[in-house]
């Protein structure tokens, strides 16, 4: 806790100091994380913002669980582009991921998963992404990100057990033409550009909007030998989107989104020579990662009398292909050829109270309610060649062909009771039912193949249950128990199954308004418990193989503030401890882990930032923004063997702005901060070894564009 005082005191200096001189005159604010441009020199309240998420559509300050929104102004200001950027504010959110698209693997107080097996699934417009192959795509035309913590099986169904992210793109316009064009240049020859365009094309009734763009990057690693970089990042991006209201009753929308990435190789490396040599490494064949994804999405909303029904269909189409120095070292050479490929189709169907409009129990008694039915098919094909051609041996082949398919099906339904306007309780109950079946062959000795075919079915009861209390409009305090799980399964390089995972949390939480409505305030303190934790290493033939390690527990707190001192200064912080541990008698590929800290839980992470503002005159301002974050040790793998110390990364941004446009300077991790975010076991011919990548340098550019 020792390390965790400092960044605590400096946090709560700079959101108390500006209260003993500001003004008390609210008037009302423009989004949470904005870059407001000042049209007074009045104090502004801190808004209210609301969950975008499909099924937690309300007032964070009523809702009895932890969630943390970006909103389109924040993404929009400080120019997020990944997710991963979109989490510096949300307290207990860890991502340990990869340069590489394709492996983005969120941990929330504790909880992750691996790309396939996540244990926080991204929902894009309601669509849940059964993969992170589909879930990292680069943020186009993005209305909001919710970042909700705590197991959500109760509503969302398997692979919730640490919560969820939602990401909700921005709705064509009805009534006006208007789009935007921004560029971006930086070192490492960054180029960015990206625009978009919306409007009515019959007014009021039928609006339309694009966006698109392209972005690429040299690598940040050096062949040593070479001099040539390694991982180099190129793609293309766009989404296209259609609404049609033709009255107050009905409306759809249609959305589809694409992006097409043909990336360089990973830039893996034995973790010990990586701190010695930073980004630097030695590679005797240069790979490339490519994938394309495909996502269109319907939605449909009509509102009857005494109900509103929402249908979602979502179709998610990836496909990825990696040619990679597989042994990620000095010897002669080791090729991966990895192909996969999956096809996703999702159907929900949910029905709630009229908005506005719950069932009137009483005069001291209201309900609202919502019930639905979910359905999902997934085939997945993956297809994994090793080479070995070490010069004085003969050459070698092993490959993996296997073959996917799921089918399954949710009913949920959830009934929130108020009472004397003030205290609310939820209840909520989901059943999921899930087949899995498998088939594929195994070649490790030339001449010799095994064959793998399964079929195995899942049933799941998930409840959750809360009380809350408001105690006044702006203040309220909650208690909850929620459930998560992911179902069970097998591996198709190992007769081995692994069961199902079982998550359970319980929670205390404040949340509040203070100093005249400037100060927003949440406060949660949660315990969570697993039973059967599935961990992932890698396989005979380079794939992931999944166990169960036992069970393990998950305990802190958490604390986000946004104070609004002024029109011209804005103060924002989070920070969040958590104390992980696997209990007695778990263990991790024959190793004994009970008491080990869990893989990539850093035990305090603290964020803190201010944007100022100063108006040059009547429609110019000169703005700029900081944010620090600092990240605790956490380790790399379930023995705990090697692990990344504390360190702090540093962004800031300075620019000026008019109506119509804006230019700005930036740059990310600023101090040029080293550290290696992510690394796994990675035996070379019996030896055992760590490697890992190292995280992303000091990036600096300018960035300008236009709104009309």
């Amino acid at each position: 806790m020792s390390a965790l005082r400092l960044p605590c005191c400096l946090l709560t200096s700079l959101c108390l100091a500006p209260a003993l001189s500001a003004q008390t005159s609210p008037v009302k604010p423009s989004p949470c994380c904005a870059v407001p441009i000042p049209v007074a020199r009045e104090v502004r309240e801190v808004e209210s913002l609301k969950s975008a998420t499909p099924k937690l559509d309300r007032d964070l300050r009523h809702l009895p669980l932890s969630v943390t929104v970006s909103d389109a102004a924040f993404l929009d200001s400080a120019a997020v582009r990944s997710v991963r950027d979109a989490a510096i504010h949300a307290p207990g959110v860890f991502f340990n991921e990869l340069s590489a698209r394709r492996f983005s693997q969120p941990a929330f107080r504790g909880v992750g998963g691996s790309p396939m097996n996540p244990g926080v699934t991204t929902f894009i417009d309601g669509v849940p992404q059964f993969s992170a192959n589909s879930s990292s795509l680069e943020l186009l035309d993005v209305e909001q990100i919710d970042f909700v913590r705590g197991p959500a099986g109760a509503l969302f169904g398997r692979n919730t057990s640490g919560g969820l992210i939602g990401i909700t793109s921005r709705r064509p316009s009805l009534t006006t033409w208007g789009g935007t064009a921004e560029s971006t240049f930086g070192n490492y020859n960054l180029y960015d550009f990206r625009g978009s365009v919306t409007g009515p094309l019959i007014q009021d009734q039928l609006g339309f909007s694009f966006a698109g763009g392209h972005r690429e990057r040299d690598g940040f690693s050096e062949d040593l030998a070479t001099g040539r970089d390694i991982d180099n990042r190129s793609s293309w991006f766009g989404k296209a989107q259609l609404l049609w209201q033709p009255d107050d009753n009905l409306e759809v929308r249609f959305i589809l989104a694409a992006e097409s990435a043909e990336d360089g190789d990973y830039a893996l490396q034995d973790v010990t020579k990586l701190r010695s040599r930073e980004r630097k490494l030695t590679s005797n064949f240069y790979g490339h990662t490519k994938r394309d994804v495909i996502q269109p999405t319907l939605q449909v909303i009509y509102h009857a009398e005494d109900f509103d029904l929402i249908s979602t269909t979502g179709l998610v189409w990836w496909d990825t292909e990696d040619v990679s120095d597989f042994d990620y070292s000095d010897l002669p050479l080791l090729i991966l050829r990895r192909r996969e490929d999956m096809f996703t189709l999702t159907q929900e169907f949910r029905f709630k109270n009229p908005e506005g409009r719950p069932i009137v129990l009483c005069k001291q008694a209201s309900l609202q309610w919502q019930a639905g039915a979910f359905f999902f098919y997934s085939h997945h094909e993956q297809n994994i060649s090793n080479t070995q051609d070490l010069g004085f041996l003969p050459v070698a082949e092993s490959f993996t062909q296997a073959e996917f398919q799921d089918i399954g099906l949710g009913l949920y339904g959830q009934g929130i009771l108020t009472m004397w306007g003030k205290l609310d309780l939820l209840v909520g109950l989901r059943l999921d039912l899930e087949n899995k079946e498998a088939g594929g062959s195994l070649n490790i000795v030339p001449g010799s193949t095994s064959r793998v075919d399964d079929s195995r079915s899942f049933a799941a009861l998930s409840p959750q249950l809360a009380l809350s209390y408001r105690f006044k409009p702006d203040l309220m305090a909650y208690s909850s128990l929620s459930s998560g799980y992911k179902a069970g399964g097998f591996n198709v390089d190992s007769p081995a199954e692994y069961e199902e995972e079982r998550t359970w949390n319980y929670e205390l939480g404040l949340k509040g308004q203070a100093f005249k409505n400037r100060l927003d305030y949440t406060l949660a303190a949660f315990y969570t418990d697993w039973q059967d934790m599935q961990l992932a290493q890698l396989g005979g033939a380079g794939g992931l193989f999944i166990d169960n390690a036992g069970a393990a527990t998950s305990q802190g707190v958490e604390m986000a503030l946004n104070y609004r001192y002024s029109n011209r200064l804005s103060l924002f912080g989070s920070a969040s401890w958590q104390d992980t541990q696997f209990r007695a008698g778990s263990g991790e590929g024959g190793d004994d882990i009970s008491g080990r800290n869990l893989p990539y839980a850093p035990d305090y992470n603290v964020t803190f930032g201010a944007i100022a503002n100063l108006p040059l005159s009547r429609r110019l301002t000169l703005y700029a923004r900081a944010e620090v974050q600092f990240i605790g040790a956490f380790e790399y793998t379930p023995q705990n063997r090697s692990g990344q110390d504390a360190f702090t990364l540093a962004n800031f941004r300075l620019g000026i702005r008019r109506d119509s446009w804006f230019t700005e300077f930036f740059v990310n991790n600023a101090f040029n901060t080293d550290y290696i975010p992510v690394a796994m076991n990675y035996p070379i011919f019996g030896t055992p070894r760590l490697v890992g990548e190292a995280g992303a340098p000091c990036t600096f550019g300018i960035r300008t564009g236009i709104k009309f």
